[in-house]
């Protein structure tokens, strides 16, 4: 599963795209109330399904990088929040990979050293047991978002210096540029951002220590990872 906030901004890029957003989510029996209620969830599988088909069919092939740029930290609710008010990048990256379950239990982004020492990759992989398909749409929106939220927190002080997919490149490579402005490879082995190791010790201008606690306090009464023993989280 995966929060329903996972699509803000799609109604309205189908729409600008001359599309209707309501038989497309029908088609994947995703209700289109999921639009209005951003706490609900839907299937993480039917979410993949849903970005390929649509553009496949609206002829939209960086559909997944363009709705990145119509979402931003708030999709992740208190996650979120926690992540806005830690003190540096890298322990905002730490916590985000930490809870991330949170906001879908299917995804992960985990921060690895780099083939090159002074560099860092933060890698998103998706955590389904079965195939699910051609996964490009889900893998770009979400690696978009996340550069997003790293030029957000550092207010640009942190630009990237690589971007990696798994998959083959879908889109001119005039979308990726202009989206990351760094140099994109595809067909690696991870779909990842990479940066200066020297970035993770910017500090995150506004952060407040007692939103972080509390952001922090909530996701641990109100979600049980779910790596936890199913009878210690029953009890």
């Amino acid at each position: 599963m995966v929060r329903a906030s996972a699509l803000s901004g799609y109604r309205e890029l189908v729409e600008e795209l001359g599309g209707r957003a309501e038989p497309l989510l029908e088609r994947f029996r995703i209700p289109a109330s999921a639009m209005s209620e951003p706490q609900g969830f839907l299937s993480y599988s039917a979410l993949i399904r849903l970005l390929e088909q649509t553009a496949q069919e609206l002829d939209c092939k960086d559909f997944g990088l363009r709705l990145s740029t119509r979402q931003d930290l708030g999709i992740l609710g208190p996650l979120g929040v926690a992540v806005r008010n830690c003190e540096t990048l890298g322990e905002a990256m730490q916590c985000a990979s930490r809870y991330m379950f949170v906001h879908s239990p299917a995804i992960s982004f985990t921060p690895h050293a780099a083939e090159q020492s002074d560099r860092v990759l933060l890698v998103f992989q998706i955590l389904l047991d079965k195939s699910v398909g051609p996964s490009a749409q889900v893998t770009e929106l979400s690696i978009g978002l996340v550069a997003r939220i790293i030029a957000m927190l550092t207010q640009e002080a942190a630009p990237l210096v690589g971007v990696r997919f798994r998959h083959l490149r879908c889109s001119p490579a005039a979308s990726y540029r202009a989206h990351f402005g760094a140099p994109v490879s595809f067909g690696s082995d991870v779909s990842a951002v990479e940066f200066d190791a020297s970035k993770l010790a910017l500090r995150i201008q506004d952060a407040s220590l007692q939103l972080r606690e509390l952001a922090e306090d909530y996701l641990e009464l109100r979600h049980a990872d779910p790596h936890t023993p199913f009878s210690i989280r029953v009890r």
